[in-house]
């Protein structure tokens, strides 16, 4: 759940269900490329999210198996103030160009999800 969701501080006047499904969707691409998920939940009491707003250029660090050029646009999906995030048409852009895992996880991730 995004950050605005959970601290009513955050929510603005002109909130976005849109945005908010944007985060929804920035979380699952994080999932299928690496695994994991960068964190339990989005607020600062959680080490992985708060690691990530004190060095949002190493979210990558949170999603070892995937790709740099994902983490890379991930960041600009998990911006905190909503409106400064990427939109969906062009997260669907860059995403369709960027491989999703590290070339040497491709293999082993697929081993261990169909047992190849």
């Amino acid at each position: 759940m995004p950050p605005e969701c959970i601290c009513p501080e955050l929510r603005r006047p002109n909130y976005s269900p849109a945005l908010q499904d944007l985060w929804a969707v920035g979380m699952i691409v994080a999932g299928m490329s690496s695994g994991v998920f960068p964190w339990r939940t989005a607020r600062t009491t959680d080490p992985s999210f708060r690691f990530y707003m004190e060095n949002p250029t190493r979210l990558g660090e949170l999603m070892p198996r995937a790709s740099d050029e994902v983490a890379q646009i991930l960041q600009y999906v998990f911006r905190t103030d909503p409106f400064s995030r990427i939109t969906l048409e062009q997260l669907r852009e860059v995403v369709e160009k960027a491989p999703l895992f590290k070339e040497d996880e491709k293999r082993g991730f697929f081993d261990k999800l169909f047992g190849f």
